[in-house]
């Protein structure tokens, strides 16, 4: 089985990631049917939030390689995820407005997640690679920012797919490593909540094209408005069900892997 590569090429990274992203979803990440191609050093440690008490809002994996550590968060999975990404009020954190219903995903799980990280590290410092889809890249984004506030760690890379936006854009000035923010053009999960409500989005934009193609600019606008207006046409042409269906599909993670996959080539 062909192994997953970290660090070559930040696509070859960004696959490597969104399949982290995808085992996140698994209740057991060993679970995942390309987990071996990781070629992690140790067994995964899950982490999750008490079910009985919090319903697993927030949940993922850290595991290691010789080169790197991986955190991964799950995405938008059930209607308690949901309710957490429609929680949009604003609250205030370390000079900055956050979404607070992520903040209070992390929050639950943060203590667990920082002193297992603590412990790789004292074995051996390497660079920590962090990632999630949908609710789990707003969750990734605000866990980078606390690895560069809280726990001072500065060698971090993070991909997200398919991610929301998080703060404002003092918030987003606050996360100054390498950030690289996926967003396939019609996917509508990335446009919320909306800047009008004094929400930005982070990080260095790689826009999927309808085609596959990424476009390496910073903004790729135009096929972004162009991709929202044959969004729209849909719904005279098949009707709001299969609108709905459609955006769902281009939200979906196995949609990013595929693209990011082809793009690697």
């Amino acid at each position: 089985m062909t192994p997953l590569t970290l660090g070559n090429h930040y696509l070859k990274s960004a696959l490597f990631l969104a399949h982290a992203s995808c085992a996140a979803y698994e209740s057991n990440p060993e679970t995942y049917e390309n987990f071996q191609r990781f070629q992690f050093d140790d067994k995964p440690i899950p982490f999750a939030c008490d079910p009985q008490k919090d319903g697993e809002v927030t949940r993922g994996f850290l595991a290691a390689r010789q080169d790197a550590i991986v955190l991964a968060f799950k995405g938008s999975e059930n209607i308690l995820d949901w309710a957490t990404n429609l929680d949009c009020i604003q609250i205030e954190d370390n000079g900055a407005q956050v979404h607070r219903g992520f903040m209070q995903a992390l929050e639950k799980a943060w203590p667990t997640i920082r002193e297992s990280l603590q412990k790789i590290l004292e074995r051996k410092k390497r660079k920590i690679w962090v990632t999630g889809h949908s609710l789990g890249g707003a969750l990734a984004m605000l866990a980078t920012r606390r690895l560069l506030m809280d726990m001072k760690i500065d060698q971090i890379e993070t991909h997200t797919f398919g991610q929301p936006r998080v703060g404002d854009k003092a918030m987003c000035r606050q996360i100054t490593s390498t950030f690289y923010r996926f967003a396939y053009t019609s996917d509508p999960i990335t446009f919320f909540p909306l800047w009008a409500m004094s929400y930005s989005h982070a990080g260095t934009l790689k826009d999927i094209g309808i085609t596959g193609k990424i476009h390496e600019d910073a903004s790729h606008w135009f096929s972004r408005v162009w991709a929202g207006l044959n969004a729209l046409k849909q719904i005279k042409l098949y009707g709001w069900e299969a609108f709905f269906r459609e955006r769902k599909e281009d939200h979906s993670l196995l949609n990013y892997r595929e693209k990011i996959a082809q793009a690697a080539k």
